[in-house]
């Protein structure tokens, strides 16, 4: 899967932060060639403060 708008920008890396529970969307990720880096955050979302991991995937050009 091409990623135009990092590859166009000549970017190397593309980030995706996935909610910490979220298994699903985790193993989708990986399937589709994104790693976890190992960096973590707290960030508020819908009023509320989740845990995310980083994802990322190297561009292809």
């Amino acid at each position: 899967m091409e990623i135009p708008l990092f590859t166009d920008r000549r970017w190397s890396t593309c980030p995706l932060w996935v909610l910490e529970g979220n298994e699903r969307a985790r193993r989708f990720c990986e399937k589709a060639g994104w790693s976890a880096d190992g960096v973590t955050r707290v960030a508020p979302m819908g009023g509320e403060l989740t845990h995310q991991l980083l994802r990322v995937r190297t561009a292809t050009r």
